[in-house]
């Protein structure tokens, strides 16, 4: 008896617990299942928004194959208004930029580069401050295209920077610092991005240059 009394004690004890705190129990798992499927649901629709957000950005790199700016333009609006936060939308404007420059619009594709260069993807940033500063050098700043890469010495673009931060100096007229930057190019280990020919060819015309003798020098 003491044993089956024991049980009923336990039972009632359960019992007990139950009626107190069956809300909180009961409450608890509605709120675990709401978070396992709210989230979920938030994941879902993150992955459907990446998606519809890749579809425009395909179309929008055939409209820039077609050189329709156009359209190309149209898209970009598109991704702005409705994923703004994804990846696609500086991709968009990398490639709209190419398509203003060719164009001729100079300052359109200025002020698409400069809304890629806080891009969280570090490789887009760097892209757009690279093809920004070969802009710069296209309309004749030279200074403004050094101070975009005067400082980037190291990561993947090293080479490229180098590269363009000789361009500029040169363009300065600040030769002995452009052939130091040449070489900088030229020495970077495992550079694949560089064009080394065009860097050597450069290079000589630096020094092909400062070596022609100076109008009256008997020398």
């Amino acid at each position: 008896m003491d044993e089956f009394s024991t049980e009923d004690e336990q039972l009632e004890e359960i019992r007990k617990w139950w009626s107190e705190n069956w809300k909180q129990v009961i409450g608890g798992l509605v709120v675990g299942l709401a978070l396992i499927f709210g989230w979920r649901g938030y994941t879902s629709a993150q992955r459907l928004t990446a998606e519809r957000a890749s579809i425009q950005y395909e179309l929008l790199q055939a409209a820039v194959d077609a050189g329709d700016t156009a359209s190309a333009e149209g898209i970009v609006v598109v991704l702005e208004e409705n994923y703004f936060g994804t990846p696609y939308l500086h991709q968009a404007y990398l490639a709209t930029a190419r398509l203003r420059a060719q164009g001729g619009d100079l300052d359109g594709a200025q002020s698409m580069l400069e809304s890629v260069l806080g891009a969280k993807d570090k490789e887009l940033a760097s892209v757009a401050r690279l093809r920004l500063a070969r802009l710069h050098l296209q309309q004749g700043d030279s200074e403004s295209a050094l101070e975009l890469v005067a400082d980037r010495t190291d990561g993947p673009f090293a080479g490229l920077y180098a590269d363009i931060r000789g361009d500029a100096l040169a363009a300065a007229g600040r030769d002995a610092e452009a052939r130091q930057a040449y070489e900088a190019a030229l020495a970077v280990e495992n550079e694949n991005l560089v064009n080394r020919e065009l860097v050597e060819m450069k290079l000589a015309m630096l020094s092909a240059s400062n070596s022609e003798p100076v109008a009256g020098d008997d020398g």
